[in-house]
């Protein structure tokens, strides 16, 4: 399959706040690394379980805060040419392709790179797999690296994961989708053992970058300072900014900047209050809050609010 074909013909076309606004049962939250993002998705829905093939017009952070029955899972398009792009991607020494439920899954989603997304309810683990996998595959999920896994194991199960994609219409039967599930479950089992867990660390630049996420991400509506980022991530500010720079093509203090602007988008969500929602996210000045909005996502966060505010009526009607 063609990826170009199958994003012009079949994929809808969204703005990354649509995204996270109709994935907000799984927390999701797009930082965008660069201005007014928009994404191509295919998408298809299975009985607990829920396939996205995801192509971002610009680089984007993405961040799931997951339920703590389901799992997430980040694959490779396997006819993306590029495999190299998806296994180069930043991890850390807690952070992996694979989420798992209750985890807060922080996945940098490149542009012009097709992936993946599965979302997996855990009662398919625990049909599939014996009890000591499940406590295997919960212990060591984190911590193997997309490095480290098998490329023919890899695309073997992104292949099987995009062709749900491509006939919907076989999930409709609850018996074929359960197959599906469980099919994909297993799969994933055997893709991490057969990785080369024991070989494969984490640089010293990914482990400085995702300590310093988690540190925003974390504190991100409080008066941040660099000098105690730098601290936890265990670098030195001036390392800090070239990795960020590097990485993102950002400074630190940009990409707080954009975080608590993509926190605000995702407060708005939830609340009645442009203002309430932006103090809470740690913007004090409206003024620049609103053009900083504006600027990265295309419109006014107020006609967000009331645009948000329309369909809850309509759906409460």
């Amino acid at each position: 399959m063609n990826s170009s074909k199958f994003k012009k013909q079949d994929a809808s076309h969204i703005c990354i706040t649509e995204f996270d606004s109709n994935y907000r049962q799984y927390g999701s939250c797009n930082t965008p690394l660069a201005k007014l993002p928009k994404v191509y998705l295919k998408k298809v829905e299975g009985l607990q379980y829920e396939v996205l093939w995801r192509l971002n017009s610009h680089a984007t952070i993405q961040e799931f805060e997951l339920p703590h029955d389901y799992w997430a899972i980040n694959l490779p398009d396997p006819d993306c040419e590029d495999l190299f792009c998806y296994k180069s991607l930043c991890e850390g020494e807690t952070s992996s392709f694979t989420a798992k439920p209750g985890q807060t899954a922080i996945w940098q989603i490149p542009a012009d790179c097709s992936t993946i997304i599965v979302f997996l309810h855990h009662s398919y683990f625990e049909s599939t797999l014996a009890k000591d996998e499940i406590v295997w595959l919960k212990e060591n999920c984190s911590h193997i690296k997309r490095r480290a896994l098998n490329d023919e194991l890899l695309t073997h199960l992104s292949r099987f994961v995009l062709h749900q994609i491509e006939q919907p219409d076989a999930t409709r039967s609850p018996n074929t989708s359960k197959k599906i599930a469980s099919n994909i479950a297993l799969e994933l089992f055997q893709v991490l053992t057969q990785s080369n867990i024991n070989k494969v660390r984490a640089f010293n630049r990914e482990r400085v970058l995702t300590r310093a996420l988690a540190y925003i991400h974390y504190h991100y509506a409080e008066d941040l300072r660099l000098n105690n980022i730098a601290s936890y991530a265990c670098s030195t500010v001036r390392n800090l900014q070239l990795i960020f720079k590097a990485q993102f093509d950002l400074t630190p203090l940009q990409y707080i900047k954009r975080y608590r602007l993509a926190k605000f988008h995702q407060q708005l969500i939830y609340s009645k209050s442009v203002t309430h929602s932006a103090i809470h996210c740690g913007l004090r000045h409206m003024g620049r809050a609103s053009d900083g909005y504006r600027s990265l996502f295309g419109e006014n966060p107020g006609d967000f609010l009331s645009r948000t505010r329309t369909k809850a009526e309509l759906i409460d009607d």
